[in-house]
Parts: C-alpha cells; structure tokens; sequence
C-alpha cells in the first residue's frame, strides 16, 4: 500500500487510474478493486483489498481523473462520522421559518463537515452529528441566541477505522466533498500485479 500512495503523491505524478474491476462481497463486508496506474512509462495494475468495509462510494466512472492522488486517513471526518457517538439535537425553532438561520446553520455544518454530512433536512427542527462538534455547535448557537436539547446519544457503529481516498488537493481539499471516491474499512492492502 506504501508504494501506491507515495507513487500516486508524488510531485510530478499528474497520470491517470483506471477502475478495472470492482467486487464487493456484502456478506463478507470485503471489497476488491483492480485498478491501471499509469505515467509515462509507469503503466502497472494494482490490486487494493479493503476488509470490513462499511461504506464506500462515488466509483461510478472507470477513469478517477481528476482523483489520482491516493491517501489513507485515520482521522477525517467520514471516520468520525463512524466511531464517534452522534448526538441528535432538537432546535427549539423551526429553521425553515427563518432563512438567514438556516443559511447560517447550513455555513456552519459545511465548514465543520466539508459537506461530507448530507445537509438536505436542515429545514427540519433535529440535526445529527458527532460528538466532537458538540462544543463549536454551542458556541454557534450561544452567538446566534438559538436553544436546542440534547435529544439522543447514538453509540458508534465501529472504532478502528481507516479512510482509503482518491483525491487531489490541487482540485479540492480532502477534508471537502467534490464526490471523491473513497472506501471506509478496518483494513487495506495492495499488491502489485504486474
């Protein structure tokens, strides 16, 4: 895995990678993916195994241009969003009846989330998130004279996570959703195949 990532980091690497082939066991929660890095004349297939997968998404199109650059995170908000506890939040006011609020919730969940949080029930009086962004939601809400209650504590699904993210920070941070393709499990390994 190593040698992906640092080749796919480098500073001249502006090539491309193609999904050959993806299965996904469900049953398993295992995930194989055959994909064709090339560069000049770097041209390998990879083999990326991921094991208890949880969620992964946005492999819709065989060709990751522009997401050639491959990271492994432990610490990212996707995996918060896993292993962290989420609180469930009850606004005393409806935020739809109030559109300046509701655009300020919506900056304030976008800029803590990257967007990696779908955002498209805030109209609605409860809000969802990890525990972590508890004390900023106070903060938030102390400056904007809201009220709220703490409604429910959900306990993680999982606890030892890893991130495995094709992106490009010269495009988009990492940290901010532009439907990057990622995979959420316990555990990586690549081989290469050729």
């Amino acid at each position: 895995m190593e040698e992906l990532i640092h080749f796919t980091n480098s500073t001249p690497f502006h090539g491309h990678i193609h999904l050959m082939s993806l299965e996904f066991d469900a049953f398993n929660a295992k995930m194989k993916l055959i994909i064709h890095v090339r560069y000049d004349d770097y041209d390998h297939l990879w083999e990326i195994k991921a094991e208890n997968v949880i969620d992964y998404k946005n492999f819709t199109h065989c060709s990751f241009t522009p997401f050639f650059r491959i990271k492994e995170y432990s610490d990212h908000f996707l995996i918060k969003h896993n292993t962290e506890e989420e609180i469930r939040i009850k606004l005393d006011i409806i935020p739809d009846e109030d559109p300046i609020l509701l655009g300020k919730i919506h900056n304030f969940l976008k800029k803590e989330t990257g967007l990696w949080m779908d955002l498209n029930n805030l109209n609605k009086r409860y809000i969802t998130f990890p525990k972590s962004l508890v004390d900023k939601f106070r903060s938030f809400c102390e400056s904007e004279n809201l009220t709220y209650k703490i409604e429910e504590i959900s306990i993680p699904t999982k606890s030892n996570l890893k991130l495995l993210f094709f992106g490009n920070d010269l495009i988009a941070p990492d940290n901010y959703s532009f439907r990057q393709p990622y995979i959420l499990a316990e555990k990586f390994k690549a081989k290469r195949l050729d």
